[in-house]
């Protein structure tokens, strides 16, 4: 809104003109919904041309300001677990990594972490799976891991994760006529998880190709943990 007001008023020859498309005064919307005043009275003092350097200003001191509050209760809360002046041999990106972990996703890491359960490593969905790992983006890993175990990041540096990642064979497919029916069956399926326990239900899918769409699908379309169930509707199969 800063911008176009400056445009325009670059660009009107008369305060009317102004008027007329941007009737604006002396105060600005905060985050929380308030309206305030820039100046004493300021819901009353009309925004002219000439006085736009100055609104734009006072419109973006109070906007910062908004974050001053938050972020001392922030710097206290981070002081009181450690000395701030340890913070100072450190970048900020670093200080990122070390309190929120690393943001790529390492298969072999996952791997690694990776318990099996009522399955073994080399059942063919247990193959398909990883398979489908290794064409997935670093933002679709990330989903991934938050889909199972409720988080996006692996600690940095870590060789493992700190709550194993279990995979258990899907129930499905009793009622399938023969083994035509159970499989499409199952590969209609879709994984499901419990966060809590960063556990994956995996149906027996059929191939690798099967199992990357049905995981890409859970992934995108179930956003919330567990139970919650918000889906996403700008997304299709």
């Amino acid at each position: 809104m800063i911008s176009s007001t400056q445009q325009l008023a670059e660009t009107v020859d008369s305060t009317e003109a102004f008027v007329s498309v941007f009737d604006e005064r002396f105060e600005t919307t905060l985050s929380d919904g308030r309206t305030v005043e820039l100046v004493e009275g300021g819901s009353e003092v009309q925004l002219t041309p000439e006085r736009v350097p100055e609104w734009t200003e006072l419109v973006l001191q109070a906007r910062l300001g908004e974050s001053v509050l938050p972020t001392e209760m922030i710097r206290a809360g981070v002081a009181a677990v450690v000395p701030l002046s340890m913070l100072e041999l450190f970048t900020w990106q670093q200080v990122r990594g070390l309190v929120c972990g690393a943001s790529v996703i390492d298969l072999e890491v996952l791997k690694a972490s990776t318990v099996y359960i009522q399955l073994s490593e080399a059942a063919p969905r247990v193959v398909h799976f990883w398979r489908a790992l290794e064409d997935f983006t670093q933002e679709e890993l990330r989903m991934f891991l938050r889909f199972v175990c409720g988080r996006s990041r692996i600690p940095r540096n870590a060789k493992k994760l700190p709550q194993s990642l279990k995979i258990e064979a899907a129930k499905g497919g009793a009622g399938a006529s023969d083994e035509k029916d159970r499989a499409r069956q199952q590969d209609a399926a879709l994984p499901t998880a419990r966060t809590c326990f960063s556990l994956l239900f995996l149906p027996d899918f059929s191939s690798w190709e099967v199992a990357a769409s049905r995981l890409r699908y859970a992934i995108r379309n179930c956003v919330a943990l567990d139970g919650d169930f918000v889906t996403r509707d700008d997304l299709e199969l």
